[in-house]
C-alpha cells in the first residue's frame, strides 16, 4: 500500500511540474499614476528592460524604463521626450504615441504625433532618438519641415538594418480613384540623416477587394538592391516589429473577431500570444468589445499555455520577456501599471 502511495504522489507532483499556465508574478506601478484616456506605447529591449512611452497634455511627454522588474524594488528611471501640447498655444486631434527599437537594442525611436487642427489637419511630429546605453535624447527632427519627408501623413517604421524608414504620403481623390504619392526615405541611427530615398505612387478605386496599384516603383530599384529583397513590396513588407513578429497569414479562430484580432511570435520563435475579442454590435453598427484575452500558445506545438482577460476600462499592451531562464508575459496597463506573468510550460 504505501508502494502504491508513493507511485500515486510522484504522478500528481509529474502531474503538476507539467501542467502549463499563465500566472500573475507581480505587479509594479510606474509615476504617475494611470489614466483611462492615456495614450501609450511599449517595448521590451533585448536586455529585457521595459520602455514605456506615455503621452500628456504638455509639449513634454515620458518614456520611463524598469529594469529588474522581478525584483522587490525594480529600478525605474524617467526622461522627457519632445511632443505634441497646448502648452504652446496650438490644437491637436488624432494624438499617436510610436517606439521603436533599433535591432541591436542601441537605440528607441519616440515618435509623438498628431493632427493640427488649424493645418487642415495635416499629421505633424516629433520624432527623437534615445541612446538607451545613456538613457538620453540624442537628437530629435520635426518631419514636416523637411522636404525629403513632406506629405500629408506619414508612417515610421525599422528595417532590418536599422535604419529609420519614413514614408510621407500625399493622398488626393479625383474620379472615384484615390491616388497616393509617397516619397520613401531612410534615415540613420542615431543621427537621423537622409542616406537613401525614391518617390513612387499608387491608386485604387477604393472597393473592397480591387487592391492597390504600383506606379514609378523602378524608382525605388536602388533602395530596393541596397535592402537585399526583390521588389519594393517585399521591402515594405520586411520592417520589424520591436522584439516580436506580427504574423500576417495566421489563420483566424472562428471564436475571435476579425477586426480586432492579431497574433506575434517571440523573438526567438518558441511562444506565440493572439489577442482574441468578442463582442457584439451597438446601436450605431460599431463593433463593441465584451470580452478581450490574450491566449498565449507554443509556437511549435501550437499548445495553449494560458489565458489572461483583458479589463475593459484601461488600454493594454504585451510583450514577451525572458529573465533568470524563465518566459513570461509583461502586460503595461495605461501606461503605468506594469503586470508580469510567468508562463509555466
Amino acid at each position: 500500500m504505501r508502494l502504491l502511495a508513493n507511485v500515486a504522489l510522484a504522478l500528481i507532483s509529474l502531474s503538476a511540474h507539467c501542467h502549463a499556465e499563465v500566472a500573475l508574478s507581480r505587479e509594479y506601478v510606474l509615476k504617475p499614476p494611470r489614466d483611462k484616456r492615456i495614450l501609450f506605447a511599449m517595448a521590451v529591449t533585448p536586455g529585457q528592460d521595459v520602455l514605456s512611452f506615455i503621452a500628456s497634455d504638455e509639449n513634454r511627454w515620458r518614456l520611463s524604463r524598469v529594469r529588474r522588474w522581478l525584483d522587490n524594488q525594480p529600478i525605474e528611471e524617467s526622461l522627457d521626450i519632445p511632443g505634441l501640447g497646448r502648452g504652446d498655444g496650438d490644437v491637436w486631434a488624432g494624438l499617436s504615441t510610436t517606439l521603436l527599437l533599433s535591432p541591436d537594442g542601441r537605440f528607441a525611436v519616440c515618435v509623438a504625433s498628431g493632427a493640427h487642427r488649424a493645418a487642415a489637419y495635416e499629421r505633424q511630429e516629433f520624432v527623437s532618438v534615445v541612446d538607451l546605453s545613456q538613457f538620453k535624447v540624442v537628437v530629435t527632427v520635426r518631419p514636416s519641415s523637411l522636404a525629403q519627408l513632406a506629405g500629408t501623413y506619414r508612417s515610421f517604421d525599422l528595417d532590418r538594418s536599422g535604419h529609420l524608414v519614413v514614408n510621407a504620403v500625399t493622398s488626393t481623390r479625383s474620379d472615384g480613384i484615390f491616388h497616393y504619392q509617397h516619397k520613401l526615405a531612410t534615415l540613420a541611427l542615431p543621427g537621423l540623416n537622409v542616406i537613401d530615398g525614391c518617390e513612387y505612387s499608387e491608386w485604387s478605386t477604393g472597393v473592397l477587394g480591387s487592391g492597390t496599384h504600383l506606379e514609378n516603383e523602378n524608382a525605388c530599384a536602388g533602395l530596393v538592391k541596397n535592402a537585399g529583397v526583390a521588389s519594393l513590396q517585399e521591402y515594405l513588407r520586411a520592417f520589424i516589429n520591436n522584439d516580436e513578429e506580427l504574423e500576417r497569414g495566421r489563420v483566424r479562430p472562428a471564436e475571435c473577431a476579425f477586426l480586432t484580432y492579431a497574433s506575434y511570435v517571440s523573438r526567438d520563435g518558441r511562444l506565440r500570444r493572439e489577442l482574441c475579442t468578442s463582442g457584439h454590435r451597438g446601436f450605431w453598427g460599431n463593433f463593441v468589445v465584451s470580452n478581450a484575452r490574450e491566449n498565449v500558445l507554443s509556437a511549435e506545438t501550437g499548445k495553449k499555455l494560458g489565458s489572461i482577460k483583458w479589463p475593459n476600462s484601461y488600454p493594454l499592451q504585451a510583450r514577451f520577456a525572458i529573465a533568470d531562464g524563465q518566459d513570461y508575459l509583461v502586460v503595461m496597463e495605461g501606461g503605468t501599471l506594469l503586470r508580469v506573468y510567468h508562463i509555466i510550460n
